[in-house]
């Protein structure tokens, strides 16, 4: 990234010649209508004649200098100053004014001319100002009493003089403006702890980019892998050398083709309009450990990389493709392809839509049954978000799901779904349970229970009938509110269900701590249950249940031989597409009351069934 240009005009600088022009022209007639009648009109009209024309040519002059001989421009400017000060102060002296008016007019000048001495007094305070200020009162004073226009020459030479030092303190003043911008923009524009370009000169880097034609960059889009932990393991400082680390690699590695920023914590953005992506990718794959305190410090990275033209689109992209790499594990790179680029901008059309889809209820459940394993009867529906948009077009939850986490949209989605599986419960009718599944950031959210209270009441719908799944796999950012939240829903009446039991955080004891009245195994449990020794496992699980109440639903059920362990386990509980996919929830209320399940129905039947149901919901 360029240098900031002190040499640029600060603001107000480029109007100077401007007004070098056009104020004398403006001038002259002010001349002619403060004195006129004061004295010889002949007078008048040659001194305001005389100033315009020279200083005009003095303007002229010093432009043509300024364009030809560059390094003559400041003396120009001095002799400019200089001698424009002194046909202005020779003025009165040519006009030499006779009339009380023109004495007052005269009195106007040396005012101009004292509030500019001020101010150059300001800019350089010394002895020498107050002396050409007392001189300038003096001079004035005299005139007055002699009447001697010989007064006003001498003045025309004392002002003639402090324009040329007061050109110089304007000029001192300008340099430091210039110096302390300079500065400013450099300390905007640049990281404080790696000295490299912000995320503000990687935009400035961007837009000066967009103003070229045809202009294409490649984006390198850096995060340091498990970067927390080398902040916790050897505290701040020690991460500050790795971040430090990273960039000096970075910087060496790549060269002058590419600028390397810090765009914020431990993400750096590596931008070119030139450089190579498979070498990036080389200095990515090839970054060396680092030494801090006596211990080895290994810097893994994982990024995003992509191409195309310099607008907003090519980090967003790099970003997806980070997104993708953290995915895929640490120390991962994704680069951009056409395919990716193609859907990621599909990605970002419907996210944009988002909002808009919660508000006209495009984004509304489906529900797929859980049924007692003994006789495959209903026991409750988990409701399901399924997004179809105006045009037709189905997007799996895999797609808009974490788009609704990107946009902060989980509790507007999860009102959207309690009160949409709350309707639905109501026109089941009797007393089958409904549960939804709600992220963790809205559980633990304020306003969360009051809005199931409200819902529940407004609906007419008993507690008991509507369960609240939470993932187990999400990690609650304060457990303590997660407990707090559970125990306001036990006391209200509402279920409490824990999805995904088995391949996240939760243990035995914190699941016997938190108040909750269902687990619901993880389908890789029911998948891989034959000849593994995880019959033992779901056994005692069946025992938990009969033992504590505790209800358990296994997830996952594909087949015959998966649904007759459960039984022989001792399991009431199960879902999974053995007993029925997903629908929506109009196709299972026009099939109400007859909501037992078929009990012999192979692969061929099931997806036949779910081809009607889905054909029926889009119509």
């Amino acid at each position: 990234m360029s240098e900031v240009d002190e040499t640029c005009a600060v603001p107000g600088e480029m109007a100077n010649p401007l007004l070098d022009l056009l104020g004398p022209v403006a001038l002259a007639p002010a001349i002619i209508a403060l004195f006129w009648g004061s004295g010889d009109n002949a007078r008048v009209l040659i001194a305001a004649s005389a100033y315009a024309v020279w200083t005009v040519a003095f303007a002229l002059g010093l432009w043509q200098l300024s364009r030809r001989a560059p390094q003559l421009s400041e003396l120009g400017e001095t002799v400019w100053s200089a001698g424009s000060g002194l046909i202005a102060s020779a003025l009165p002296w040519i006009m030499r004014p006779e009339t009380r008016w023109g004495h007052f007019a005269l009195g106007f000048i040396f005012a101009v001319i004292m509030s500019n001495d001020t101010l150059f007094a300001a800019l350089r305070p010394n002895k020498i100002w107050k002396f050409v200020l007392l001189s300038t009162a003096v001079s004035y004073g005299l005139f007055l009493t002699t009447q001697g226009h010989w007064v006003l020459g001498i003045c025309c030479l004392i002002y003639a003089t402090t324009l040329v030092g007061g050109h110089d303190a304007i000029q001192d003043l300008v340099h430091r403006l210039r110096r302390q911008r300079a500065q400013s923009e450099q300390l905007a524009l640049t990281d404080p702890l790696t000295g490299l370009a912000n995320r503000r000169g990687l935009n400035r880097f961007i837009a000066e980019a967009a103003r070229g034609s045809k202009t294409e960059l490649r984006v390198a889009l850096i995060d340091i892998d498990d970067f927390k932990r080398i902040n916790d393991r050897h505290g701040h400082m020690g991460g500050d050398v790795v971040l430090l680390g990273l960039a000096e690699h970075l910087s060496d590695a790549l060269g002058h083709e590419w600028l390397v920023t810090r765009s914020g914590g431990d993400e750096f953005v590596c931008i070119s309009e030139t450089g190579s992506l498979e070498v990036a990718c080389r200095v990515l794959s090839d970054v060396p450990s680092l030494r801090f305190e006596d211990a080895i410090v290994p810097i893994k990275v994982s990024a995003g990389l992509a191409y195309g033209p310099a607008d907003d689109t090519i980090l967003a992209d790099a970003s997806e493709a980070l997104r993708i790499s953290k995915q895929r594990g640490k120390q991962k790179l994704t680069v951009v392809d056409d395919e990716l680029r193609a859907k990621f901008t599909e990605s970002r059309r419907l996210g944009a839509q988002l909002a808009e889809a919660l508000e006209q209820r495009d984004i509304e459940i489906w529900a797929q049954p859980i049924v007692h394993t003994a006789d495959r009867s209903i026991y409750s529906y988990e409701c399901l978000a399924r997004w179809t948009t105006p045009e037709g077009q189905k997007i799996p939850p895999s797609t808009f799901i974490p788009m609704i986490e990107d946009q902060r949209l989980t509790r507007e989605l999860g009102e959207s779904v309690i009160t949409q599986a709350t309707e639905f419960a109501i026109a089941l009718g009797g007393d089958t349970p409904v549960s939804v599944n709600i992220s963790v950031s809205h559980f633990i959210h304020p306003s969360f229970t009051e809005f199931v209270h409200r819902t529940l009441e407004r609906h007419g719908l008993a507690p008991s009938r509507l369960i609240i799944e939470i993932t187990e796999s999400e990690d609650a950012p304060s457990a303590t509110d997660a407990l707090r939240v559970a125990r306001q829903l036990e006391q209200m009446g509402v279920g409490l269900s824990i999805d995904d039991f088995g391949t996240g955080y939760a243990s035995l004891e914190r699941i016997l701590r938190f108040p909750c009245s269902q687990l619901k195994l993880d389908r890789t449990i029911a998948a891989n249950i034959a000849g593994t020794g995880l019959e033992h496992l779901l056994a005692g699980f069946g025992t938990m249940s009969a033992v504590s109440g505790l209800e358990i639903v296994a997830e996952g059920i594909e087949d015959q031989i998966q649904h007759d362990l459960l039984v022989s386990l001792g399991i009431s509980l199960a879902q999974g597409f053995f007993y029925g996919r997903p629908r929506p929830t109009r196709n299972i209320l026009r099939e109400h009351p007859g909501l037992a399940v078929p009990t012999a129905l192979n692969a061929t039947d099931e997806a036949a069934r779910f081809q009607r149901a889905t054909s029926s919901a889009s119509n």
